[in-house]
C-alpha cells in the first residue's frame, strides 16, 4: 500500500475526455458529462490504481466486482450505488461475469455550475467521503435508471437547450440522492471526529471569504491548528488548507465565469490583498491565470 501512495504521481487518470475516447463518447456534452452502461468499455486493469477526474455516480445492476476506494475496499453487488468524488484513488481487485450497470460521469465544472451554491450539496459529498456506497431499495434503484434514462433521451435530441435540461436532470436527481444519505445517515452515527469535521466545513462555507488562515478555525473549534490539521486529514483524505482552498478557488472560478466582475473586484471580494496577489495564488493552485481561466470559459 505504501508503494501505491508513493507512486501517486504517476497514476493513470480517467477523466472524461480519456472515457469518451475509450467508448466514442455518443452520449456526452463535450468533456462535462457522459453517460455509458459497459464498464468494460474503460478497460480499467484488475489491481492497477487510478486517480478520478470527474465525479462518478455507478450503479450496479447484476454480478459482483470489489474495489479499492481511496485504500478502503468495498464489496460491490446489485442494488449499490457507488459515488466517487474528483480526486479519489480507485482500484478495482475482483469482477464477476456479467456485470451490469449504469455510469453517469460529471465533470467539477458542470457541478460546479449546477450547483452554485455548494452548501445545497454539501452534507452528501461530506457523508460520501466516508460512505461511498450506499445500499438502495428496489424502489430506489429503479429511480436512478429513470434518472439515466432521461439523460440518455435528452442527451440524444438537438434541442438548443440540450445542456441546461441535463443540468436540472443532474440537480433533481443529486436532490433524491441526498434524500437517501439522509437516511443512511440516520443509521450511521458520527463519531466526535466526523462531527469536527462537518463543523469545520460549516466554517469554511460562512467565513472563507475573509479568514484563509488555519488558525482562526482552529479557535474557532476551540482545538489547536496541529490537531485540526491531523483530524482533517484523517477523516477526509485532505489537508485542512486544501479545503480552504477548494471553497476560495471554488468561489473565485464561478465569479470569472459567471459575472461582469473585474479580475481586481473579484481579488477584492476574496479579501486578497491585491490583484498580483491573487493572480498568483490562482495559477499556483489552476496551472493558469485568473485572466487565461476567463478566457478560455468564452467570458
Amino acid at each position: 500500500m505504501a508503494k501505491i501512495w508513493n507512486d501517486m504521481k504517476n497514476l493513470k487518470k480517467l477523466d472524461i475526455p480519456m472515457t469518451r475516447n475509450l467508448v466514442g463518447g455518443i452520449n456526452c456534452i463535450n468533456d462535462d458529462f457522459i453517460v455509458m452502461n459497459d464498464l468494460q468499455q474503460l478497460g480499467i486493469e484488475k489491481g492497477y490504481p487510478i486517480k478520478l477526474g470527474a465525479l462518478a455516480i455507478s450503479l450496479c445492476l447484476y454480478g459482483d466486482l470489489t474495489v479499492e476506494i481511496n485504500m478502503i475496499e468495498h464489496h460491490v453487488s446489485a442494488g449499490n450505488l457507488i459515488i466517487t468524488l474528483p480526486e479519489d484513488i480507485l482500484q478495482h481487485n475482483g469482477i464477476s461475469d456479467h456485470v451490469k450497470g449504469l455510469f453517469i460521469i460529471v465533470s467539477q465544472r458542470f457541478i460546479e455550475e449546477a450547483f452554485p451554491q455548494i452548501e445545497d450539496i454539501l452534507p452528501v459529498f461530506l457523508h460520501i467521503q466516508q460512505y461511498p456506497c450506499l445500499n438502495l431499495s428496489a424502489q430506489e434503484c429503479a429511480r436512478i435508471q429513470g434518472f439515466y434514462n432521461f439523460f440518455i433521451q435528452h442527451l440524444e435530441d438537438n434541442s438548443p437547450y440540450r445542456d441546461k435540461i441535463i443540468r436540472s436532470i443532474l440537480q433533481s436527481m443529486i436532490y433524491y440522492i441526498a434524500g437517501i444519505v439522509n437516511l443512511d445517515k440516520a443509521n450511521n452515527k458520527r463519531e466526535r471526529k466526523e462531527e469536527l469535521f462537518s463543523h469545520f466545513i460549516q466554517l469554511i462555507i460562512k467565513n472563507y471569504k475573509k479568514n484563509k488562515k488555519l488558525d482562526f478555525y482552529a479557535e474557532k473549534l476551540f482545538i489547536s491548528p496541529k490537531y485540526l490539521s491531523d483530524i482533517i486529514k484523517k477523516i477526509s483524505g485532505q489537508s485542512a488548507h486544501n479545503w480552504i482552498n477548494r471553497y476560495i478557488l471554488l468561489e473565485a472560478k464561478i465569479q470569472l465565469r459567471t459575472s461582469s466582475k473585474t479580475i481586481t473586484q473579484i481579488a477584492d471580494e476574496l479579501n486578497f490583498p491585491n490583484n498580483s496577489f491573487f493572480s498568483k495564488y490562482f495559477k499556483k493552485h489552476c496551472g493558469i491565470t485568473p485572466k487565461e481561466y476567463r478566457r478560455r470559459n468564452g467570458i
